[in-house]
């Protein structure tokens, strides 16, 4: 992903492509990762499998939308839901290559 110059610029890019990825994935999860100028921002998406891509996307957006206020100037939060999560941070949290 391209250099943002502001962690909250960084994290909307994430946020957004996270959420394109994760509901047009058959598996429903995809990991990413978004540079900005003091370094990276971790994030994984997730949804039930039964999703349909629209539901799965809705789900992530409403999500996002709703916490979106409680994220300004955290280095790290998760939301979770019955049907779908989200969850970012400055340290890498999962195994593996990021999928974004």
């Amino acid at each position: 992903m391209a250099l943002a110059t502001t962690f909250g610029a960084s994290l909307a890019v994430l946020i957004n492509a996270l959420a394109d990825y994760t509901a047009n994935s058959t598996r429903r999860f995809d990991t990413g990762v978004a540079a900005h100028t003091s370094g990276n921002i971790y994030g994984l998406a997730q949804c039930t499998p039964e999703m349909t891509v629209i539901d799965c996307r809705n789900c992530l957006s409403n999500s996002i939308v709703v916490k979106a206020m409680s994220f300004n100037g955290k280095m790290g939060a998760s939301v979770i839901q019955i049907c779908c999560n989200f969850i970012f941070d400055d340290r890498k949290f999962f195994l593996g290559d990021p999928m974004v």
